[in-house]
């Protein structure tokens, strides 16, 4: 079994190239270092099940951004803001194994997302793997 720590809270916007996915770029907790701010993932590192919670706002008028929470690329958890000022979240459980990807991705008409310290993405495991 591995043990130890795994807890993050960034936030922050980065709009990444030639993706729908997005990055929170400020770390505010990365216990075990596991969230990678430059890509937005959250790489699994120690099994077992986690909780893991997103906030997106949009910016102005907006017809809505949609995202969600991804694990392996596969959408999992559902996020819809279109109320400018307004942050619309999601948050979930997990159980993941050794090597799984989290993040926040999927996005459609994220260039409407606002780069507000209000958005974020946290994850934190609750329970390892025995």
């Amino acid at each position: 079994m591995i043990s130890g720590t795994s807890a993050f809270l960034a936030i922050g916007l980065v709009r990444l190239e030639n993706s729908t996915n997005i990055a929170f770029m400020e770390p505010r907790l990365n216990e075990g270092e596991d969230y990678n701010r430059k890509t937005g993932v959250f790489t699994c590192r120690i099994p077992g099940f986690y909780w893991f919670s997103a906030g997106i706002q949009v910016a102005g008028m907006s017809v809505g951004v949609h995202c969600f929470i991804l694990q392996n690329n596969i959408q999992k958890l559902h996020i819809f803001a279109n109320e400018n000022g307004i942050t619309s979240s999601v948050s979930g459980a997990f159980r993941l194994k050794q090597g799984d990807l989290v993040q926040v991705g999927g996005c459609f008409g994220r260039e409407q997302l606002s780069g507000s310290d209000t958005i974020y993405f946290s994850g934190m495991l609750i329970t390892p793997d025995v």
